[in-house]
């Protein structure tokens, strides 16, 4: 070898430089010029790299020096007076020696097998007791973790190069870090600087290169205050950071106990002695300033395989690699490697970049959780943002505990597609839990689902459906992330339980997910501060919890949208009951079946319940609804054309009409044009506040549709079938109910359409209700309101006839019958009629609408209930044709005299079709 060939390589001129860019980068390195991608940028040394193999060497030559060659050797304990709590001790090597010193202490041999495998290791004093010179200890970093007793002549005291070695080597590099700015701080006072400084040259060439280089603010979570941590209120990353302070503490504790008990007699009489003691930090935040400075910038020996062999895992790379800032443009991975002879840790451009620009690497594909913890910033619009959920998998566990085999095979592939989407792992040694990251682009992994389906399959139910579907097509099924519904067509045998089988699975999986996701989301403070008011740590907070917030909402819409379609999918299969108008009779074959499962219906019942909405008015919206749809599906009532805008929330799966398209009343105008029925968009409403001075009609009737709704849906699932004699009881309290305040529910949209009209006159207005309403605020609308309950035979048509309750009771009803109409035609803009014949029977609403049209000249009509049609057959078996409302003559006199401009469907009690509808005169 020439000596050219022997001399060590000198690393490329630099082509990037320190340099402050000032917010928000801050420090970071410049282009000297200009670079494209694959240029090195920076080259290092390999000896200059800072490891804790040369941390050790560096930290042990000053201490034997400054403690005057104390702590050369390991030293027996004579007996507890050797033994200090908080301080390391070592395991003496031999097993006999061990053991025959416990047996003389009287510690049994219960736990010796541990104690065997301790022998020569350091570990932490915790305490000892005087009684038989004994000394309970604990493996140092491991606070919480179990710790055995020994006797105290079975102990030693650690030679310095065992106390050095117990340090972890993160913490060994962060003690030489503090312990080079120790004498650094200390050096005018202490004339050894050139002994130091020839130690680390010889030791660690690079702790020189470090300390010039640590950046004087830092700002990870350590380092915050109580205050700047009230801002990750909701994370789940708030607990981590909240502990960071005290797991340095801690650190300290262990690093400063293992070196007392190498050496327990330090003194600062030399100048060495003065320059370094106690070079581990006179309190927890001295450590605290060099753990930040390390933990943000130490990298892990698999990015550098050959230069840190034999290193240590952790390790730093001063001289400019340590100092350039993270960029989401550049590919992670590729910013930084080893030069192709080993010589070298090189930076290389991976972007085109000008001179004087800032020349960025990539940390890896990291999010802002680890960014904030482990770095002390946060990016915007982080695409690799994630937040961690655990599932537990239980049935998995006692599966395997049974023996059987299905069960973990499935839960295999489910894990596989999980691993190499890089978004699920096992967690814990006991193999019973999962974890998952969820992320924007997949907020509701495949994984999870196919997981959290098996974990809601009994073993009995597995078993069915493999057998139905086939083990391949489960396979196929869950690692795809779909649902598990069994699809069959036969309806008169016991496939109609199995085809709920599936769903059921599917409502209780996607239902528990939402739950977990609602909780999470509940955390985070409902208000959100601006911007301009939020200090800069709060601000990195505040992206990391919004970030944090969208993927958990991103996973309950996802859900929610697999709820919304097992609801389809079950009502799809409900629907196949009508298809040949045998429902009832195949419901009443189902009544055993019904009541011997009245337990699952109810478990499934609460179920469902307990799941939170994503706001508060989607639950009691698709409950509602589906109670009606089931109810119209007894009664044959999918075909009523008004089917759709009266259940517009719940997903479509019902028939056409002979046309083709979906059903909803119209009335040609005189353009020629017709007025849709307009759904009411129960989910955009909101709750509604109760009115303390009457019954609030609305969330009555909520809360018994969303009662009834999701008890009928979970007996269907449940059972197959639908109690028949439940579905009376209910329909019978509905009318009771409607009885005693109103025949149609005054929404808000309602009540505001109406008002738009006034001045109105309301005759065969009842309790009042709508008129009360009407009257009060937000719509302060002018209304007239009149009854006549003693009126001959039109009277027996009003609905205050039948209601329970004095007339006007919810607001002002005056006496009085179409006759009242000759004095106020001219001072209304608007007649309002409600329910005004009952069963579509009677001459009430016939004679109020030709007096208004005829003799007052009236302009405007509006009419809330059922509206007909030009067929003779009933749109609902059982029930008039021409609606419940309004009797046929009335509808015919309005269509000829007046013009439908405007319709809205209103909340509908079981197998009713409300709307308020308003005309105006038609032309001629």
């Amino acid at each position: 070898m020439s000596l050219t060939e022997a001399m060590p390589k000198a690393p490329l001129s630099p082509a990037a430089e320190p340099w402050d860019f000032g917010p928000p980068t801050g420090r970071g390195m410049r282009a000297l010029r200009r670079l494209a991608p694959g240029d090195v940028v920076v080259q290092v040394p390999i000896e200059q790299m800072v490891t804790p193999r040369k941390c050790r060497d560096l930290l042990g030559r000053w201490t034997l020096a400054a403690a005057d060659g104390a702590g050369n050797s390991s030293v027996r304990f004579r007996g507890l007076e050797d033994a200090v709590p908080g301080c390391g001790a070592q395991v003496l090597e031999s097993k006999e020696e061990v053991l025959a010193a416990c047996r003389s202490s009287g510690i049994d041999p219960e736990n010796d097998a541990q104690r065997i495998a301790l022998l020569g290791q350091v570990l932490m004093i915790v305490s000892v007791d005087d009684s038989d010179c004994t000394v309970e200890l604990r493996k140092p970093y491991e606070p919480d973790g179990e710790t055995i007793w020994f006797a105290a002549t079975a102990l030693a005291r650690p030679s310095l190069s065992a106390a050095l070695a117990a340090i972890s080597d993160e913490n060994i590099i962060v003690t030489a870090l503090l312990a080079a700015k120790t004498w650094r701080d200390r050096s005018p006072a202490c004339d050894v600087t050139a002994l130091l400084e020839a130690d680390e040259r010889d030791c660690c060439p690079g702790c020189p290169v470090l300390v010039q280089e640590v950046p004087s603010e830092v700002g990870l979570c350590a380092e915050w205050s109580t205050t700047d941590l009230e801002a990750l209120q909701g994370s789940l990353h708030a607990e981590t950071a909240a502990g960071l302070r005290a797991d340095v503490c801690r650190s300290w504790a262990s690093v400063r106990g293992l070196l007392l008990g190498a050496v327990p007699n330090w003194t600062a009489s030399s100048g060495l002695g003065k320059a370094l003691l106690p070079f581990w930090g006179e309190r927890e935040d001295h450590f605290l300033w060099a753990w930040v400075r390390v933990a943000s910038r130490v990298r892990t020996s698999e990015a550098y395989p050959v230069a840190a062999k034999g290193e240590g895992k952790a390790f730093m790379v001063p001289g400019g690699i340590d100092m350039f800032n993270h960029s989401l443009t550049v590919p992670p991975g590729k910013s930084t490697r080893e030069s192709k002879d080993g010589a070298f840790i090189e930076v290389v451009a991976q972007t085109h970049c000008n001179e004087g620009d800032e020349v960025f690497i990539s940390y890896g594909a990291k999010g802002n959780h680890e960014l904030l913890i482990g770095y002390g910033f946060t990016l915007e619009h982080n695409p690799n943002d994630s937040v961690e959920l655990v599932l537990g998998l239980d049935r998995l566990e006692s599966s395997r505990k049974a023996g059987t085999t299905l069960r973990p095979e499935l839960c295999l592939h489910c894990l596989q597609v999980g691993e190499e989407a890089g978004n699920c792992s096992m967690l814990g040694t006991s193999k019973s839990q999962a974890r998952f990251a969820l992320s924007a682009t997949d907020p509701l992994p495949s994984s999870l689902l196919g997981l959290s389906r098996l974990e809601r399959l009994s073993d009995e139910d597995l078993a069915t459906t493999e057998s139905k579907l086939g083990r391949n097509e489960l396979i196929r099924r869950l690692r795809a992330g779909e649902s598990l519904e069994i699809t069959s067509q036969d309806l008169q045998s016991k496939d109609l339980a199995v085809n709920c089988l599936g769903l059921i699975c599917e409502m209780r999986a996607v239902a528990s997910l939402r739950q977990v996701f609602g909780m999470l989301l509940a955390r985070y403070p409902s208000k959100e501060q601006a911007a301009k008011d939020l200090s800069v740590r709060q601000r990195l907070c505040s992206e990391l919890c919004k970030s944090e917030q969208q993927i958990l909402q991103a996973a309950l819409a996802a859900s929610e949208s697999l709820l919304f379609k097992a609801l389809r999918k079950c009502l799809e299969l409900a629907r196949l009951l009508a298809t040949d108008g045998l429902c009832k009779q195949r419901l009443i074959a189902r009544q055993e079946c019904i009541e011997a499962n009245r337990g699952k219906t109810v478990q499934l019942f609460q179920e469902l319940g307990a799941v939170p909405p994503s706001d508060e008015s989607t639950a009691p919206a698709i409950w509602c609804q589906t109670g009606a749809f089931f109810f119209l599906l007894v009664h044959g009532g999918l075909s009523h054309p008004d089917v759709d805008a009266s259940i517009p929330d719940v997903p479509s799966c019902w028939s056409f009409d002979a046309t083709g398209r979906k059903g909803g009343y119209s009335n040609d105008n005189d353009s020629g044009t017709s007025v849709a029925l307009q759904p009411r968009r129960w989910r955009d409403w909101g709750p509604v506040p109760t009115d303390p001075t009457s019954p609030d009609l609305f969330a009555v009737y909520r809360s018994k549709m969303q009662f009834w709704g999701r008890f009928l849906f979970a007996e269907f699932l449940a059972t197959g079938g639908l109690g028949v004699q439940a579905m009376n009881d209910m329909a019978m309290e509905s009318i009771d109910i409607r009885k005693r305040q109103a025949w149609s529910i005054p929404s808000p949209e309602a009540l505001a359409l109406v008002a738009a009209e006034a001045p109105l006159v309301e005759l065969g207005a009842g309790l009042g209700l709508w008129a009360g309403l009407l009257r009060k605020a937000p719509y302060q609308a002018e209304v007239r309101a009149f009854d006549s309950r003693s009126q001959g035979s039109a009277a027996s048509n009003l609905q205050g006839s039948s209601l329970d309750g004095e007339i006007g009771c919810f607001g002002g009803v005056q006496h009085g019958g179409p006759e009242v109409l000759s004095d106020l035609g001219s001072s209304c803009k608007a007649l309002l009629l409600i329910w005004p014949d009952q069963q579509g029977q009677g001459t009430f609403a016939l004679e109020c609408v030709q007096r208004w049209a005829l003799q007052e000249q009236g302009q405007r009509l509006i009419c809330i209930g059922e509206w007909g049609n030009s067929s003779s057959e009933p749109r609902v078996p059982g029930l008039p044709p021409q609606g419940q409302s309004f009797s046929a003559e009335c509808q015919k006199f309005v269509e000829e005299h007046f013009r439908l401009v405007h319709q809205l469907s209103l909340p509908n009690w079981p197998l009713t079709f409300d709307a308020v509808r308003i005309f105006e005169r038609a032309s001629g």
